[in-house]
């Protein structure tokens, strides 16, 4: 029997080849790249995000809730419901008379469909029931689906969860857990005196069946009174969303939109505000940007029916209203919102059904967002009416579900470079492959305890560490290494830390071609045996600048000479952490944050300076200016905070080569410099070293006039004059 790991939050509703692009664009999950919806509509999205209409389907007709899922390497669509049914991809239904869910298609969220945590081609469908009268409401239901056979099959029996104690609104959503496995799905109660109360259910490898768990009570949390969705006996209709990285929850509900902060590793909801109150208002849309920066939810009937508004997470209590979404429409009720694959929202419009609007640019902030009405074909024939599919958010990371980061076409347990960085898994791992699944327990190695062994804390017994291991997860973004375009968070991607700038024309930080003959996912310009299929090694030595044992890519001071890298590249750093300043967020999960991101409109920032013109950039060169000085010896009392800058000259002395500006160069001046030769650092002892003392010898004279040239020795004794 299966335990139950619930949290009820009090009187709130529900919670809310390569690709043909320049380079090679970011790998990402694909198993929200077939939509099936309304009265037969079809949308489906290619690698290269080339979205089509598809042929009408025959076997679907709903005006509300369905849900699909793709496999997440491929795009190949897997399974499908309307909430009552299930059908596999061939349009054959897996389900009978007999065993069908317990749901409604008239439910705004009718059904979704997930993966069994660890049991790879088998499916959970959840399924909601739709809201009737005024009355306790049904159950939420589940079954289980085998698609590994030549026939698809229904493997369970359909069952109550909570032995059917727990009346479930319209509502129901999804996260994944970090672990890249499990999963939590959230419903809302529609029970006399309970309307409103959130459920958390824990889905993971444990088998799902009929028990029965009591309900936790969450209290309001974060200083604030938890927003009561249901303040007026209403019920939980319509959507709830989270953001792509699992850490908010947000419903549209009769009367208000609301907001939660979510815990993806512990299913706690917490910190709930509302951002809209509208009594004669039924919000029914509602979805995340891709980013997570924006909100948006909309109007189905009432007071401001057809209106979409955005809410800035940065700022929740500014919202932008778009008015009606077809201009001059009086009945147009808009109806679900759903992310696409394609970082646009798209939107069902009852009055337009045959036509999706869309957000195109959902990041930006108000008209910036690009809303454009009727703007989007579906399938000949059909019309959404209310209607687009419920899923994880498109932008889930699924790292056990083994999709191709890179984009090359090998899935990341097969890839000997699964980022395309041009560093092979091995070595971005400290020398262990963690990219496999060695036991095949659907848990990749980096992660997986059995694998980890010391330095795995694995506090809930799952199995799986709570936290990467930080040899394999140097900044500890939970990105491992080898998935991580940047693994120190520095702003300096891998492959340019590793000597392959010039390999990332479009500053993507992966390496342009990727073409590989011998198929082991390291690229030929890389690849030391290009044609062999089984030597993964680099054609270069990774650098490692400073001789500790520990690669560029995955330190913060790489030539250690007490100036941080992020530093020494031009960039940002006023905490002095030697990472990225400001925000954080990493839509596409490549360790690389948005703001640097080409891929989310960012540009690296970091510029690779060579002041001495030896080749080496100076983040990676010991002695910057080449005057025999180490760097770390030039940067005086300051420090790395506040590096000298002797004759004052706008020239740190670290970057000088002539640091007090005598016409002699420092390199000159030094003990240890090549004819003529100089006796002492410090030849008049005053404590002023010759390079940052113009009258070095103490004479009386400048250093650059002290003798008929800069290296004179007038008496012979082999000592210059200054």
């Amino acid at each position: 029997m299966r335990r139950f790991v619930l949290r009820c939050l009090v009187g709130s509703v529900v919670l809310c080849g390569p690709l043909a692009v320049t380079g090679v664009a970011e790998a990402r999950p694909r198993h929200f790249d077939n939509w099936i919806f309304g009265d037969g509509c079809t949308m489906s999205w290619s690698q290269a995000l080339v979205r089509t209409a598809g042929a009408r389907n025959t076997v679907l007709s709903t005006a509300e809730g369905t849900s699909t899922w793709s496999d997440p390497a491929t795009g190949q669509l897997q399974i499908y419901t309307d909430g009552i049914r299930v059908w596999a991809a061939s349009g054959a239904e897996v389900t009978s008379p007999a065993t069908r869910l317990g749901g409604n298609p008239s439910a705004a969220q009718s059904g979704i469909v997930l993966p069994v945590p660890g049991q790879p081609g088998h499916y959970y469908v959840f399924a909601v029931p739709a809201i009737q009268g005024t009355g306790n409401n049904g159950s939420l239901t589940v079954s289980k689906f085998n698609l590994t056979g030549a026939v698809p099959t229904q493997e369970s029996a359909v069952f109550a969860l909570n032995n059917g104690q727990l009346d479930v609104g319209e509502m129901l959503t999804a996260v994944a857990k970090p672990n890249g496995r499990d999963y939590w799905v959230i419903v809302a109660r529609a029970t006399t005196g309970t309307n409103g109360q959130v459920l958390v259910y824990d889905i993971n490898t444990t088998p799902l069946g009929n028990a029965t768990a009591p309900a936790k009570v969450v209290a309001a949390g974060g200083g604030g009174t938890t927003p009561n969705v249901s303040s007026s006996g209403n019920r939980p209709f319509y959507q709830m969303a989270s953001n792509p990285e699992g850490t908010k929850v947000a419903a549209a509900s009769f009367g208000e939109v609301d907001l939660w902060d979510f815990n993806p590793a512990t299913g706690d909801l917490t910190n709930g505000k509302k951002l809209r109150e509208s009594a004669g208002t039924f919000h029914y849309g509602i979805a995340f940007s891709a980013n997570g920066t924006k909100l948006y939810a909309n109007a189905l009937y009432g007071a401001d029916r057809g209106k979409l508004f955005q809410f800035d997470m940065a700022n929740a209590n500014a919202v932008f209203d778009y008015g009606a979404l077809a201009a001059g429409a009086v009945d147009d009720g808009a109806g679900s919102m759903a992310l696409g694959p394609d970082r646009k929202i798209y939107i069902a419009v009852q009055a337009v059904g045959t036509k999706l609007s869309v957000l195109n640019t959902p990041n930006a902030v108000g008209a910036g967002a690009g809303y454009a009405a009727s703007a989007v074909d579906t399938s000949a024939g059909c019309t959404s009416i209310y209607s687009l599919p419920n899923a994880l958010s498109a932008f889930t990371r699924l790292d056990a579900a083994d999709p191709d980061k890179d984009g090359d076409s090998i899935a990341t347990t097969a890839d000997a470079d699964a980022d395309g960085d041009g560093i092979p898994n091995r070595l971005e791992s400290g020398g262990d492959d963690v990219s496999k699944d060695t036991d095949g327990d659907g848990v990749l190695d980096y992660k997986d305890k059995d694998q980890v062994g010391a330095g795995c804390t694995d506090a809930n017994t799952d199995g799986i560490c709570d936290a990467i291991p930080l040899k394999y997860d140097t900044d500890q973004d939970g990105i491992p290494n080898f998935l991580d375009l940047d693994s120190d968070g520095d702003g300096i991607p891998d492959l340019w830390e590793n000597g392959g700038k010039a390999l990332d024309g479009n500053g993507d930080g992966r390496v342009d071609n990727q073409t590989d003959t011998d198929g082991d996912g390291l690229a030929d310009v890389v690849d030391a045996a290009p044609a062999d299929g089984n030597n993964v090694t680099p054609k270069t030595t990774p650098i490692d600048s400073d001789g500790d044992g520990i690669l560029d890519a995955y330190e913060l001071d790489s030539d250690a000479d007490g100036l941080l890298d992020i530093a020494e590249t031009g960039q940002v750093d006023a905490n002095r952490d030697g990472k990225v300043d400001g925000a954080t967020a990493d839509t596409d999960h490549d360790g690389i944050v948005d703001q640097l991101d080409i891929d989310e409109g960012g540009s690296i920032k970091a510029t690779l300076g060579d002041t001495d013109a030896d080749g080496k950039p100076d983040f990676q060169d010991a002695d910057d200016d080449n005057d025999t000085i180490l760097t770390k010896d030039e940067l005086g009392a300051g420090g790395a905070a506040n590096p000298v800058d002797t004759d004052a000259d706008g020239k740190k002395d670290y970057l000088d080569a002539d640091d007090d500006n005598d016409g002699i160069l420092t390199k000159d001046e030094a003990a240890d410099s090549k004819l003529p030769k100089v006796a002492s650092n410090d030849v008049d002892r005053d404590g002023k070293l010759n390079w940052l003392d113009d009258d070095a010898d103490g004479d009386g004279k400048k250093d650059g006039v002290d003798g008929s040239t800069p290296r004179a020795d007038d008496n012979g004794n082999g000592v210059p004059e200054y």
